[in-house]
């Protein structure tokens, strides 16, 4: 969220252009641990959802928190994305910290067990490595915290403040040594969510366009 199978899922983290009459125009807030407040950069609560424009393509690929399901005693927000419903992710957020739990195929993590998805409490140059397996292959995403505090601006002229910025590197190893697949910037602003994906930090590759805390 964003995106947008660039790697079985890769896409469930895509974005695109936020500008829209029809969005809500104050930050929702909520209370719990898994509750959206106004302070965090990865909304979760049923019924919210996102709408992103990705690149070279003219229909939008709308992003859901549908349900809530128990796994393991703990609670999770079921996100689908319409481009492929087959494939939902499971997050929970406690302190300014996202959890997911696998099979989890954007991080090549195919264990039903639960990891730090996202840790917008780290420090600037933190860097994690997730690895696991994608079509037989041993595959592995390394997640970098790269600046916090940032503005994103869209094509269409808004500008969020507050933005956090997510380097993340996909590889696979074939023959015994390991080769970028894909390489993108993620954009995270504050009682929003992800709002922008750039492959390599300069291509747009989709933007958040619409969407809704109701």
């Amino acid at each position: 969220m964003t995106l947008k199978n660039h790697f079985l899922l890769v896409v469930l983290f895509t974005t695109a252009i936020l500008a829209s009459c029809s969005k809500d125009s104050t930050s929702p807030t909520g209370g719990g641990e898994n509750k959206i407040a106004d302070t965090t950069y990865f909304p979760l609560q049923v019924g919210y959802w996102w709408d992103y424009k990705p690149y070279l393509s003219s229909t939008l690929d709308r992003t859901s928190i549908t349900k809530e399901t128990t796994i393991n005693g703990k609670n999770y927000f079921v996100q689908v994305s319409s481009e492929d419903t087959t494939r939902p992710q499971y997050f929970r957020y406690a302190n300014h910290v996202v959890y997911s739990i696998g099979p989890n195929n954007p991080y090549a993590i195919v264990e039903d067990s639960e990891f730090v998805f996202l840790d917008f409490n780290a420090p600037i140059g933190t860097t994690n490595v997730y690895q696991g397996y994608s079509f037989g292959s041993a595959a592995r995403r390394t997640v970098t915290l790269e600046e916090k505090g940032t503005t994103y601006s869209a094509s269409n002229g808004t500008v969020y403040k507050d933005v956090i910025v997510y380097s993340i590197l996909m590889e696979i190893n074939t023959g015994g040594s390991w080769g970028k697949f894909s390489d993108y910037s993620y954009y995270y602003a504050k009682g929003v969510g992800l709002v922008g994906e750039k492959q390599s930090g300069m291509l747009t590759m989709s933007e958040l366009t619409n969407y809704s805390f109701k």
